[in-house]
């Protein structure tokens, strides 16, 4: 089953931040439980993973060109923040049991987006994360590789695929280059995401969209900081207390959709 994906607007990891990084934890404790179920019987995953492990890996190539272990530090230590809260909770259904296990993908050029390593452990993941940054350089540097393919297999298992600002960006159909609006991944469907979104950058991007071959065609997904969106094509739910704007292709004007509102079109 193809897992579902998280698009985010910008100020991840910062304080605000706790409604979305939650409900991803439980997104990645859902695909953990699946892949352990795929595996052969015992108490560990074909690796040798004890089963309550959750792998999370932080696919830092968006700040290639700046301080990825520090975008690394950031994250892993609020994911693991939350996931403590997570375990310690009094209605998790094994308190205390749960280990999420949070590691770099620091494929951040062409030699490293090739290692086998970092392929590897993309592969097995449960939660791929691409923080922000630079929305090229996730493009240009992952596009073909061993490392996105291994997130590609990743996601056909189940894994979870997030991404903020600039992450989020590449995942839709078209995201911003250095000569302008170029090819995304494609991965949620026929949108170009507005990160760190206001009503003014959403216009904006749909004028810039609408200039394009067949842009018209493509709706604009607005996510201001701190929000965004859990799904897949037809299907997201914003999660988030700012919500967020969507303009469907052909319509007139764009419509903010509250936290927990289901985006069908």
């Amino acid at each position: 089953m193809i897992g579902p994906l998280a698009l985010h607007g910008g100020g991840e990891f910062l304080s605000g931040d706790e409604p979305f990084l939650r409900h991803l934890i439980k997104l990645a404790v859902a695909a953990a439980r699946e892949r352990v179920r795929a595996c052969a019987p015992g108490n560990t995953t074909p690796g040798g993973t004890p089963v309550e492990t959750v792998r999370v890996e932080l696919l830092t190539t968006a700040v290639a060109r700046h301080r990825p272990d520090l975008a690394f530090a950031v994250g892993s230590a609020a994911l693991e923040r939350l996931a403590a809260e997570a375990a310690d909770a009094p209605d998790a259904p094994d308190p205390g049991a749960l280990t999420v296990r949070i590691r770099h993908a620091r494929a951040v050029d062409a030699t490293s987006a090739e290692d086998a390593t970092i392929a590897g452990r993309l592969a097995g993941a449960d939660l791929v994360y691409l923080p922000g940054g630079d929305p090229d350089a996730v493009v240009e540097i992952l596009a073909g590789t061993l490392a996105w393919r291994s997130v590609e297999a990743a996601r056909a298992r189940g894994a979870v695929v997030a991404g903020a600002s600039a992450g989020a960006m590449a995942l839709g159909e078209r995201t911003w280059m250095r000569d302008g609006l170029g090819a995304g991944f494609g991965w949620a469907g026929r949108l170009a995401v507005v990160p760190h979104a206001t009503a003014e950058r959403v216009v904006s991007m749909r004028s810039a969209v609408d200039g394009l071959p067949r842009g018209t065609e493509l709706a604009i997904l607005g996510l201001p900081e701190r929000t965004g969106v859990t799904g897949r094509p037809g299907a997201w739910v914003v999660v988030g207390d700012a919500g967020v704007w969507w303009w469907p292709p052909h319509a007139p004007a764009p419509r903010h959709e509250p936290a927990g509102a289901i985006i069908r079109d």
